[in-house]
């Protein structure tokens, strides 16, 4: 329906840089909009699977979740997105280096006449490989992490901080007590 819109908007306005704008704040608007809806939607997912609930009934849940422990979730989004990018350049470049070192071993062997290409296939391969490896544990650390508020928000038994922890998450937020 956007494009609809788009392609009618350029066609009808040509080069006014009004019209450009416009379009480029609703495209940008767009954008923010279906990054918001993928995210939401994500946790609401993981809100059925732990609360068995309809998908509706889970979004307003996961929307709460998140708005009640925004700075939690965005200390895991931030360390989970650095771990993937460390770890899709580590398996990504341990593929690509075993790849070298096996060819430059014996080039003959493989009748390579430069282990460079292979080694760089190789790594665009791990590089594909790692990245959804890595997708998963961030799907899985958001899991885990939901599981965890939810099991803290209903006063299970073994959810409570450590002091020790509370005491270093005080310290790192510059607070004196723990979310």
């Amino acid at each position: 329906m956007f494009e609809y819109y788009r392609k009618n908007i350029e066609r009808w306005a040509g080069n006014n840089a009004v019209a450009k704008a416009i379009l480029c704040a609703t495209r940008y608007c767009l954008v923010c909009l279906e990054k918001c809806v993928k995210f939401l939607t994500k946790n609401a997912y993981i809100q059925v699977a732990l609360g068995n609930t309809n998908f509706c009934s889970s979004a307003i849940n996961a929307f709460g979740l998140i708005i009640s422990n925004a700075r939690r979730f965005g200390a895991v989004g931030t360390i989970g997105s650095v771990y993937m990018i460390f770890g899709v350049f580590f398996i990504a470049g341990a593929n690509g280096f075993y790849c070298f070192m096996v060819l430059a071993q014996s080039p003959e062997a493989y009748a390579v006449s430069s282990p460079i290409p292979p080694t760089v296939v190789c790594g665009f391969i791990g590089t594909m490989v790692a990245y959804m490896f890595m997708s998963i544990f961030s799907f899985s650390s958001d899991a885990i992490l939901q599981a965890f508020l939810l099991a803290e928000s209903l006063k299970l038994p073994g959810t409570q901080i450590p002091d020790e922890l509370a005491d270093f998450a005080a310290k790192l937020e510059g607070h004196s007590s723990c979310c």
